[in-house]
């Protein structure tokens, strides 16, 4: 938990600076155990199923790396893979008792609250605060606000029922109550328009897996009863950071408000618990009260559908004007709107998602490999929109992996949810329900993710595989003969196999790291640093590209060249290296060599803007300067994400 953590509060742990130590560190951990404690696997068949097909799944993604087109971004992507296994599996092979099973969740839920806290604290600190903000919406601690949202919202799921139960100590109820409001707060303020999709999906999920509905109901409405009063203040900061008036006023007040919230939620918590210890409803008020609430919820959907109808009119002829417009790209709502409600159009999701199924269909048993999306959709992109994930999971599992990647983590989700089910249905009202906050986790991070790219994302992915594991280790042990035996072969051959595929990717990336800054100062020396790279890493073609720009920085054609043509061996999807290969031939005076490599860089990346510049300026006779080029290059950035970049 605490490397899962550490990968939150470091941007997700998307470099694998980041995530491959840890990765490391958890192998290490599962060889620990399968050697200390030996014994059965938790959830009998069912347990041992999901953790074979796991293994299963990750040397398929391995394979892939023999017909992916991207070789490299398919070896990282299945060593990521890898270390999701290791989290799983670290969880899996060994039985947890329900209090520590609690305590994991309850540290994971608190931690991220602590993170979020600190971010949003830091703002106002900040010279510039609208670098914590990515077209107004937060963007701490991880560079994308949704990724934010779902790890906000799957951290708030445990905190929420711990809250509710009533063996829980008081002070820890307080606590959680009030964690898993400030949790909603935080998501809030990233405005993802999924959470409007996942978040349903999670309160139903809710209601069927944690014992005593009433109580999930109760927690449920204070934390909504607090997001009420605190709302206003948090969707004011999207508008002031958009608007770039008033924004640290704006995010103070957002803090002040965050902070009554909690307080008075802690407060309500205590209160709650309090009561809990002096009175305890018969079970026929109970009875009475269950029926009361589904009346109350049947209330709200007919007056809800009631005004959707008065506000909007014809429900059919609505759906089918607002799928024409999330087909075409464009806002449902105002362009004003705040992003919350802006409608699903100009995600641009329509047309990821034909470009994923596209490949699926061309490439149906293997896919295409993992990780390799990227050429096919800048080839195809109705938009500037650089994208290297397909934006859903199943989609990335189908494009990527096939039929076959796409059944073996079916098989995995499948079984490990159907261990944990039996382990959720041995809970009791009174009790943490960990097994069922554990599932919680996954079933937001599958409904969130089924609309997005999580996957990629090794702090919030490692978390839920983390609470996949917790949940299966929460059912049965059932002895399996040679059981013991078995999991140590395969956490010496894990251990093995990590060794091979992730240390190799963290010597690279620490050396193009290293490279990176002392190249102002020291070029030679980070050529020998990019040298040793690719010697780690011979499937990437980013150390001849970083090369090549460092060259170009100093004016050494010579070596710009002989980078670039070296990074076309290693992968000719890039266009980068086609048009910069152009570019010198072009201001060498050699106009037909420069467009017929520039044309290369155009099929590849038919829509790309400043492509387009670059060949104008080459068939007029005038070339643009590097420096012309790199000023394009970061002003489409700043377009893009809504960032200044440095």
């Amino acid at each position: 938990m605490a490397v899962v953590l550490y990968w939150a509060a470091r941007d997700g742990a998307t470099s694998a600076l980041v995530w491959v130590p840890g990765s490391l560190l958890i192998v290490g951990l599962i060889v620990v155990i399968a050697i200390a404690t030996p014994g059965g696997i938790p959830g009998g068949r069912a347990g041992a199923v999901a953790l074979a097909s796991f293994a299963a799944f990750v040397c398929w993604c391995f394979l892939s790396i023999l017909w992916a087109g991207v070789k490299a971004d398919a070896w990282s992507g299945a060593a990521t893979t890898l270390g999701y296994f290791a989290i799983y599996a670290a969880f899996a092979i060994r039985p947890w008792s329900e209090r520590a099973a609690a305590t994991a969740l309850g540290v994971y839920s608190l931690g991220i609250a602590a993170i979020g806290v600190w971010s949003v604290f830091a703002v106002d600190n900040l010279a510039d605060p609208t670098k914590s903000f990515i077209s107004g919406r937060l963007a701490e601690p991880i560079s994308y606000p949704n990724a934010n949202c779902a790890l906000y919202v799957g951290a708030a799921v445990p905190a929420l029922v711990f809250a509710s139960r009533r063996k829980m100590p008081m002070g820890l109820r307080a606590l959680f109550l009030a964690g898993a409001g400030v949790l909603a707060e935080l998501a809030l303020l990233c405005q993802s328009r999924a959470s409007l999709v996942a978040i349903p999906v999670l309160v139903i999920a809710m209601l069927v897996l944690i014992p005593g509905r009433l109580r999930t109901l109760l927690a449920l409405a204070l934390v909504g009863a607090g997001l009420w009063y605190s709302g206003p203040s948090l969707l004011d900061v999207y508008s002031a950071v958009v608007d770039g008036e008033r924004i640290s006023s704006t995010v103070v007040d957002a803090q002040h408000a965050m902070l009554a919230t909690a307080f008075a939620l802690a407060l309500a918590g205590m209160a709650w618990a309090a009561l809990d210890r002096r009175f305890e409803l018969p079970p026929q008020a109970v009875r009475v009260a269950g029926i009361a609430s589904v009346v109350a919820f049947v209330a709200v959907c007919i007056g809800g559908g009631t005004l959707f109808v008065r506000h909007y009119g014809d429900p059919v002829v609505q759906t089918r004007v607002w799928w024409d417009r999330f087909k075409a790209n464009e806002y449902v709502s105002a362009a004003d709107t705040p992003h919350l409600v802006s409608g699903f159009g100009s995600a641009g999701r329509y047309d990821i998602w034909r470009v994923g199924l596209r490949l699926f269909e061309q490439h149906p048993v293997g896919g295409v490999g993992v990780d390799n999306f990227a050429v096919q959709w800048l080839e195809e992109r109705p938009n500037q929109q650089n994208l290297r994930y397909p934006h859903s999971l199943q989609i990335r599992l189908l494009q990527q992996t096939g039929l076959v990647g796409f059944m073996l983590m079916a098989l995995v989700l499948g079984a490990a949810a159907l261990a944990g089910w039996r382990a959720a249905r041995r809970q009791t009202v009174a009790g943490p329900c960990a097994a069922g906050s554990a599932l919680l986790v996954v079933v937001y991070w599958g409904a969130h993710g089924s609309v997005d790219w999580l996957w990629e994302i090794p702090g919030l992915s490692g978390a839920a595989f983390a609470a996949l594991g917790l949940a299966v280790a929460r059912s049965p042990v059932e002895p399996a003969r040679n059981g013991t035996r078995v999991l140590r072969v395969g956490a010496a051959l894990c251990a093995c196999l990590a060794m091979i595929a992730l240390v190799p990717l963290w010597l690279s990336a620490r050396e193009i790291d290293v490279a990176l800054r002392i190249s102002g100062d020291r070029p030679d020396a980070a050529y020998e640093h990019l040298d040793r790279a690719r010697f780690f890493n011979p499937l990437s073609d980013q150390p001849d590209v970083l090369g090549a720009v460092i060259a170009a920085q100093r004016g050494d054609i010579a070596r710009q060249r002989a980078f670039l043509q070296r990074a076309l061996e290693t992968n000719r999807f890039n266009w980068y290296p086609y048009l910069e290969l152009g570019l010198i031939e072009a201001r060498a005076g050699d106009r037909a060599a420069g467009l017929a490599w520039i044309g290369k860089a155009r099929a590849l990346n038919p829509r790309d803007g400043t492509i387009r510049f670059v060949a104008r300026g080459v068939m007029n006779g005038n070339p643009p300067t590097q420096a012309e080029v790199d000023e394009r290059f970061v002003r489409m950035a700043d377009e893009l994400t809504g960032v200044v970049q440095e």
